[in-house]
């Protein structure tokens, strides 16, 4: 799992001996992953609209099958699904460069990465380090559900949900980082 463990690599690089790991969406399985492999490295954990780790729920045969067929319209898609505020066609422009950047192939195999068995999954009860979920509680990729879910699964764990917020609220102007400062992860 080179991705996985490429965190860690990071850090490293960086000459970062520990912190608190955030992320967001997907990226919240490799995070989990990297604090479980590596937990000395890791004072705390921020999820932003992660899914709860049912491998069956990341992506479908048929997103894949879409991937493969015509990869630019399934990004648009993808995109307009993420992020379908009005205000934010700059977002939507940034995400759809960055995605159509990898071949049809790779995507399809990434999404299908998260179903195969040699994948592995973490342990949501091991999580010693104090996390911090926050989840839109409109979001249509992950829902609502899924951050509840992560809350109950992960002992040390506050789940923040943002009211009419869909799935990349970092990204879109509807959170704002400084609000949530008080909630100490350390």
């Amino acid at each position: 799992m080179d991705g996985k463990l490429g965190v860690v690599g990071v850090l490293d690089q960086l000459g970062v001996a520990n912190c608190v790991l955030v992320s967001e969406s997907s990226g919240g399985e490799i995070a989990q992953f990297a604090v479980h492999q590596h937990s000395d490295r890791f004072s705390g954990l921020v999820l932003v609209d992660s899914a709860s780790g049912e491998r069956a729920k990341h992506g479908s045969n048929a997103f894949v099958t879409a991937c493969r067929e015509d990869y630019s319209a399934t990004v648009r898609a993808f995109v307009d699904r993420c992020v379908p505020e009005l205000e934010c066609d700059h977002v939507r422009c940034w995400a759809r460069n960055i995605l159509l950047r990898a071949e049809p192939e790779q995507a399809a195999r990434l999404v299908e990465m998260w179903r195969d068995d040699d994948v592995p999954t973490s342990d949501k009860h091991r999580t010693m380090q104090p996390t911090l979920i926050i989840h839109g509680n409109q979001d249509v990729i992950f829902s609502i559900e899924s951050g509840r879910e992560l809350a109950q699964l992960m002992p040390d764990s506050h789940l923040v949900e943002l009211d009419g917020c869909r799935h990349v609220p970092t990204m879109t102007g509807h959170f704002c980082w400084k609000a949530y400062v008080g909630l100490s992860v350390s």
